[in-house]
């Protein structure tokens, strides 16, 4: 072989040699590129991950809250309705209060007794046996212990449709 073909042969190596290391230096320069850019999308999306579990979280302990105060609010009205009916009922018992209906005079042989003080209409009350008023005020006071339920569960609903209509 003569010295021009190998010099060309060499050449040709030479160049294909520096192709392929121009090749590999652009691929490797490409994919780390690439790879930068993934990492970039990934780190801002992890960002407004992060911000919208913070925001939910938030949302869900102000809501927590929001059932908390609710409850609080229902369990002290529990409790001082507990106390005046309890108040009313020993009264009651004690006979410093009575409880009277109004009657039609002659309509029944019940002893009537006339209008008190402050009474303006002029009608005959009859007395409620005590132990009828007791029951009659048990049975308010249940009457009015399932409108504070009720009353509790429309403002838990209301919650609830505000937290989640947002």
């Amino acid at each position: 072989m003569s010295d021009a073909l190998i010099r060309w042969i060499a050449g040709a190596l030479a160049v294909l040699a520096l192709l392929a290391g121009v090749w590999w230096h652009g691929h490797s320069r490409g994919a780390a590129g690439v790879q930068a850019e993934w990492d970039a999308d990934r780190a801002q999306l992890n960002t407004k991950l992060l911000a919208q579990e913070r925001s939910a979280r938030a949302a869900e302990q102000q809501h927590a809250q929001t059932l908390a105060t609710i409850d609080a609010k229902y369990q002290e009205n529990e409790r001082n309705a507990q106390l005046e009916t309890d108040r009313l009922r020993a009264q009651l018992r004690a006979g410093t209060v009575r409880l009277s209906v109004p009657v039609v005079a002659g309509s029944c042989s019940l002893s009537a007794t006339g209008a008190g003080a402050g009474s303006g209409d002029g009608a005959e009350r009859a007395d409620i046996q005590p132990a009828a008023a007791d029951d009659l005020v048990a049975l308010a006071a249940d009457a009015d212990a399932v409108v504070r339920q009720l009353s509790a569960c429309q403002a838990v609903v209301r919650a609830d449709r505000d937290e989640f209509v947002k």
